[in-house]
């Protein structure tokens, strides 16, 4: 389903006042192979912005608050996009130390089965209860500590990790949260310890959206991160435009841009 019957339907979801969050489960729900939750969000979020739908709320103007968006959303494992590991850290291996790792915004896990494979501790940290609920089931091992905490006021131990992970988490966060995550994860490293960086890039089609007031996703350059870690040496950085099957807004593309940067000895 594309296209003027896609935006129909979603009309007619909200031909009366509802909750949003409600009816973007009812559509997925009934809908999983049309619709995903996150492109729902992007299209309501235009919709209101144009004033196709109009927005009533209390004292919180946002559509959906981030964190009950994210729980809802490992609680249906409905996705917008394929769950699996990143093929950075396979394939940059040789330069990434075995050791203890710290993902940042952990979500489902996704490279939690390759990294354990490669013989690493892991120490995994999300504002999702459901996420972290999720991941304490399905790997009960002592190798694994899952947290339920805010990264950016979680403590990040100095000269600790052989591996930072941070994965779709910057473009939720404000300027200056990003630049104090960004030296606490540096401080975190241990020597030779790497950070790969994996977000949204401005090839992305929501880049197009960073001028409506009712976007909360921040759009990345190259140069952005290369100078939050110019302390760093570069092992990989690459913006990609990438086809997502699963994504079902944008012509199913993603604008990713990947990073993984070591520690100077």
């Amino acid at each position: 389903m594309k296209g003027n019957q896609l935006l129909v339907n979603v009309l007619q979801e909200w031909n009366v006042s509802q909750n949003v969050t409600k009816g973007i489960h009812t559509l997925t729900t009934n809908n999983p192979e049309v619709y995903s939750e996150d492109d729902l969000v992007v299209l309501l979020k235009k919709l209101i912005y144009f004033e196709y739908l109009l927005e009533v709320s209390g004292e919180k103007k946002e559509i959906v608050s981030l964190q009950s968006f994210y729980n809802n959303m490992y609680q249906t494992e409905c996705f917008p996009y394929r769950l699996q590991p990143d093929a950075v850290l396979h394939n940059w291996k040789e330069f990434i130390p075995v050791g203890k790792v710290l993902d940042l915004g952990i979500g489902m896990g996704k490279n939690i089965d390759y990294l354990l494979n490669e013989g690493n501790t892991i120490i995994g940290v999300d504002y999702s209860e459901v996420a972290i609920k999720k991941l304490k089931e399905r790997y009960p091992f002592p190798e694994c500590i899952f947290l339920n905490e805010n990264i950016n006021t979680f403590n990040i131990p100095p000269s600790t990790f052989s591996l930072i992970i941070c994965s779709l988490v910057f473009s939720h966060l404000e300027e200056q949260e990003i630049i104090t995550l960004s030296k606490k994860m540096i401080d975190g490293l241990a020597p030779d310890g790497c950070i790969y960086i994996c977000d949204l890039s401005e090839k992305d089609p929501m880049h197009k959206l960073e001028k409506c007031p009712t976007s909360r996703r921040r759009i990345l350059t190259t140069k952005y991160i290369l100078d939050l870690f110019h302390e760093l040496e570069i092992i990989n950085v690459a913006d990609s435009f990438l086809k997502e099957p699963k994504r079902v807004d944008y012509g199913g593309y993603f604008g990713i841009i990947n990073f993984l940067g070591r520690k100077k000895s």
